[in-house]
C-alpha cells in the first residue's frame, strides 16, 4: 500500500468514529460553546456506575451517535467524584448516574436524562435536547410570565411541560392547573401526561395527590396497571422525606395513604413503611424488629410450591436485598444466622440468580465460614455469561476472599 492510499484510508477511518469529548476544564468548555454557538452534553458518570460504563463501551462509540452529537455539541465527560465533578453535579442536582446535562454557553441548564440507553432513544431525546435550545423562549422567560399568566391554564400546561424537560419539579403548578379546569374536565385522562411528568415529585398530602386517589380512571386504558406504581412511589417518596425530616406525623401520613391505596395495588404493607423509614433515619433496634418478623414471616408462612413464578421472585428480592442490608451493616453473629436464613430461602425460590448466591457466599465469608464462601460465590461466577463486567466483578470476590479481605468496606 502507498503512503498517499495508508493517508487516505487513516483520514476515513477517523471519520467513523463516537463522540468527540474535550479534555479541558469545565469554563473552557463553556468557553468554546460560547465560540462555537453550540449547546454543551456533559455524561455525568463515576467509575464504578455499571450503566455508565455500557453508554461509553457501546452508545458513545457508535458512528451514527458521534456525527450528531460532535456536529450539533460541544461534549465533555464529568467524573462526579473529582474535586471539579462534585460541585458541578451539586450545581446540577445531579441525583444518580449517569445523567446527561445539556447546557448553554452561559452555564444555565436546557435539559437533562438519566439512565443508561440503546442508541435510537438516546438520539432521540438528544433532538429533544436540542429543539430546548432552539426555542427561544426559554425558562426564565417562563419564570417571569408566571405572575401575569397564572391563572391561563394553557399557559400552566406549557410551563409544567418546560419544568419537566429540566427534570425541576411542577406539582405546584399541576396543582393550581387541576385547581382551575372545569369540575367536568378534571377527571380527563388526558392529565395524564402532566401526572406522569411529575413522578419523581408527588407525594402524599398534597391535593394533586387526593385528587388522583379520588378520579382513579385518570390513569385510564394503557395506564390502568401503572396506577399502583405510581402512587406507591408518592408514598415512599414520602416516607423518604419523612425520614430526612424525622417526621413522624408524616411518616404516618404516607402510612394512611397505604392503606387508602391498596385496592390500586400500591403493594406497600404498613410494616414495610416503617421497617424503611426506621432504616434511614439509622433506628437500628426498631429497624430490626419489622425487619426481622417480615421476613421470618416470609420464611416461615410462605411455601415454595403455593407461589406463583412471579410471587416466587417478588419474595427472593425481597430476602436477597434485605439479607444483603444486614450482611453490610452487623458483624453480630446472630443477626447474621437471620440474614444467612433469609439468603437461603432467596436461593431455594430462584437458584440460577447468581446475585442471590453471591449474597449467601458473602454472608456466609462474613460469618468466618471461608472455604463454603468461596465454593458458593465460583457458583454465583458459573451462572455468569463472560466476557462481562458482573463476570469481572464477582470473579474478584472470589480472590478477595481467598485473600482474607474485608470484602464488606469498600
Amino acid at each position: 500500500m502507498s503512503l498517499f492510499l495508508f493517508a487516505v484510508v487513516v483520514s476515513f477511518t477517523g471519520v467513523a468514529q463516537g463522540i468527540v469529548f474535550e479534555t479541558g476544564s469545565w469554563s473552557d468548555v463553556l468557553a468554546k460553546a460560547k465560540e462555537t454557538g453550540k449547546p454543551v452534553f456533559v455524561d455525568v458518570f463515576t467509575t464504578w456506575c455499571g450503566p455508565c460504563k455500557m453508554m461509553s463501551k457501546d452508545i458513545f462509540p457508535l458512528e451514527e451517535v458521534g456525527t450528531f452529537y460532535n456536529e450539533n455539541f460541544v461534549c465533555y465527560k464529568l467524573d462526579a467524584e473529582t474535586d471539579e465533578g462534585r460541585t458541578i453535579a451539586k450545581q446540577y442536582q445531579v441525583k444518580g448516574y449517569p445523567t446527561y446535562l445539556y447546557v448553554r454557553a452561559d452555564g444555565s441548564i436546557i435539559y437533562r436524562f438519566m439512565g443508561s440507553c440503546q442508541a435510537e432513544f438516546f438520539l432521540r431525546i438528544t433532538k429533544t435536547a436540542l429543539a430546548e435550545f432552539k426555542d427561544p423562549k426559554t425558562l426564565q422567560d417562563w419564570d417571569a410570565e408566571y405572575l401575569t399568566h397564572q391563572n391561563d391554564t394553557a399557559f400552566l400546561k406549557g410551563y409544567i411541560q418546560k419544568r419537566n424537560k429540566q427534570s425541576l419539579s411542577a406539582v405546584d403548578l399541576l396543582e393550581v392547573y387541576i385547581k382551575l379546569l372545569p369540575e367536568a374536565e378534571r377527571a380527563n385522562p388526558e392529565l395524564v401526561d402532566l401526572y406522569l411528568s411529575q413522578y419523581d415529585n408527588m407525594r402524599v398530602g398534597t391535593f394533586v395527590f387526593d385528587h388522583l386517589v379520588q378520579h382513579p380512571a385518570i390513569f385510564s386504558g394503557r395506564y390502568t396497571d401503572y396506577l399502583g406504581n405510581y402512587l406507591g412511589s408518592a408514598i415512599l417518596s414520602t416516607v423518604r422525606d419523612a425520614a430526612r425530616k424525622k417526621d413522624l406525623a408524616l411518616l404516618e401520613k404516607a402510612v394512611a395513604a397505604s392503606k387508602q391505596t391498596a385496592d390500586f395495588g400500591t403493594n406497600l404493607t404498613s410494616d414495610a413503611l416503617y421497617m424503611n423509614y426506621y432504616r434511614a433515619t439509622g433506628e437500628t433496634s426498631k429497624y430490626t424488629k419489622y425487619l426481622f418478623a417480615k421476613c421470618d414471616q416470609e420464611v416461615q408462612q410462605i411455601f415454595k410450591d403455593s407461589l406463583q413464578e412471579n410471587q416466587k421472585a417478588a419474595v427472593a428480592n425481597d430476602l436477597n436485598e434485605n439479607a444483603w442490608q444486614l450482611y453490610l451493616t452487623s458483624s453480630n453473629k446472630d443477626t447474621l444466622q437471620y440474614a444467612l436464613r433469609w439468603s437461603k430461602r432467596s436461593v431455594e425460590l430462584s437458584p440460577k440468580s447468581y446475585t442471590f448466591l453471591d449474597t449467601q457466599a458473602c454472608i456466609l465469608y462474613r460469618l468466618g465460614k471461608k472455604k463454603e464462601a468461596v465454593a458458593m460465590e465460583k457458583k454465583a461466577v458459573a451462572l455468569i455469561k463472560k466476557p462481562s463486567l458482573d463476570y469481572e466483578r464477582y470473579s474478584m470476590v472470589v480472590q478477595r476472599m481467598k485473600a482474607g479481605e474485608k470484602i464488606w468496606e469498600k
